[in-house]
């Protein structure tokens, strides 16, 4: 039987000022973690703390 791929983990982080600036650094952050786990993982910015911790609880991110 064939392995299922894994779905893709997907990670936002708490929110600040400049989101330009959180885009550059959770990118590089984000490639790294694809090239380690081998999935897709891309960084989903929020707009406020407590959307960051909706997303969480609610699995639509598996790391905040």
């Amino acid at each position: 039987m064939a392995q299922e791929k894994p779905k893709a983990f997907i990670f936002t982080a708490i929110p600040d000022q400049d989101a330009a600036r959180l885009q550059k650094r959770f990118g590089k952050v984000a490639q790294y973690l694809s090239n380690t786990l081998g999935v897709e993982v891309p960084y989903m910015p929020e707009m406020s703390y407590r959307d960051a911790v909706e997303q969480f609880k609610n699995n639509k991110v598996q790391l905040s």
